[in-house]
């Protein structure tokens, strides 16, 4: 369950970097 959680939270942290880097840009 834990492992999971990890991978959602890597997951929507990938997503947020690149919108915000595709924003600022």
């Amino acid at each position: 369950m834990r492992e999971r959680v990890v991978a959602a939270v890597a997951d929507g942290a990938s997503l947020y970097a690149a919108a915000g880097h595709e924003n600022r840009a």
